[in-house]
């Protein structure tokens, strides 16, 4: 196993998402790094195991974190985000390549 690897293992393994979002929701970036870092293959799995083309996926992937970002403050669980995120990939899935077909995703500005 490389060192890199190993590091990642362990990274996730000492994940503590309610410090995580807690730190990321008062502005710290490692915090924010450490969240998209420890989830971001489960959204892009997400995202793609609907089929989506490359593009459709990416816009998936990036309306998911844009949706946690701008409701960081809002979470009352964080325990459950690697379970909120996959379902918000989903549902952003139903606007972009979903049974409609055509891409309605739009990205809320604040």
């Amino acid at each position: 196993m490389t060192a890199r690897l190993e590091a990642s293992i362990c990274s996730v393994a000492d994940f503590d998402p309610v410090s995580a979002v807690a730190a990321a929701a008062s502005g710290d970036q490692r915090a924010w790094e450490a969240i998209v870092s420890a989830y971001s293959g489960l959204v892009w799995a997400t995202a793609r195991g609907y089929r989506l083309s490359s593009a459709d996926a990416a816009d998936v992937f990036q309306g998911t974190w844009l949706r946690l970002v701008e409701h960081l403050g809002d979470i009352r669980d964080a325990t459950r985000l690697g379970g909120w995120l996959p379902r918000l990939a989903v549902r952003l899935w139903h606007c972009c390549g979903g049974p409609a077909g055509a891409c309605l995703l739009t990205i809320s500005r604040r």
